[in-house]
């Protein structure tokens, strides 16, 4: 793995809340907030934290880079 060229500080209280469900098509009441975007020009990557609500349940899914 490359190392990385920056380091970004951020102060997650400062970022709202989306809804997960119009945002990344995850189920209802799942809530997310960007921390960064497209920074990695070859795999597109997001990077987000992910509230779920009390006894949401998703599924076991795996990425296209996890072999």
């Amino acid at each position: 793995m490359k190392p990385a060229e920056y380091f970004v500080a951020l102060n997650t209280e400062e970022i709202e809340w989306m809804d997960g469900e119009d945002f990344l098509g995850l189920p209802p009441g799942v809530k997310i907030k960007i921390l960064a975007e497209g920074r990695d020009a070859v795999s597109g990557r997001r990077d987000v934290m992910v509230q779920f609500p009390p006894g949401c349940h998703e599924p076991r899914r795996t990425h296209h880079w996890q072999k």
